[in-house]
């Protein structure tokens, strides 16, 4: 019990710190998004509206499952939710039926239009052999399947593309 304690209170100490980070970081999003006064303003209580809409539904999940499955369930969206924010300009869901037979070539062209920063982690369906092959040969590539998928590759990666047949596994990982 004590470890959770510690687990949940490092949890909440890293999304205070994301929370704390944009006041800093507020001038120059402003400015990339284009924000004006109120723009940014919306910007910064966005995290204050989500923890009050986000509280009626977890009063009524605890009501319902219980404190610990809700915590447990919280902290998984909490965590999946940083990663996806990390990542949020890097990810991209792949069609596999153009992919009909390997072609390293192919693959060198769709990366190479996707415009995205290398490493690149690929995760396919085991069945998608085809696209694996196209990807498996390159530099500064990674390929994997979803049932093999770790938190070091996602980190070690720039980008991540996902074909479409693994992205509900990979939902149902994170989740």
């Amino acid at each position: 019990m004590r470890r959770l304690v510690f687990l949940v209170g490092a949890i909440v100490l890293v999304d205070t710190m994301f929370y704390a980070a944009i006041t800093p970081l507020l001038p120059k999003l402003a400015d990339d998004l284009g924000l004006g006064k109120n723009g940014a303003g919306v910007l910064t209580g966005a995290y204050a509206a989500g923890t009050l809409v986000g509280s009626l539904p977890a009063g009524w999940l605890i009501a319902k499952a219980g404190v610990k499955a809700t915590v447990i369930v919280g902290l998984t969206l909490m965590s999946v939710s940083c990663l996806v924010f990390a990542f949020a300009d890097t990810i991209g869901v792949l069609d596999a039926s153009g992919f009909d037979n390997p072609s390293t070539k192919a693959a060198l062209e769709l990366l190479g239009s996707w415009g995205k920063e290398l490493p690149v982690l690929v995760v396919a369906q085991e069945d998608e052999e085809a696209l694996i092959k196209s990807f498996r040969n390159l530099e500064r590539v990674a390929v994997t399947v979803p049932a093999e998928l770790e938190v070091q590759q996602v980190v070690w990666a720039r980008s991540l593309l996902v074909s479409e047949g693994a992205l509900e596994h990979v939902q149902g990982r994170a989740s």
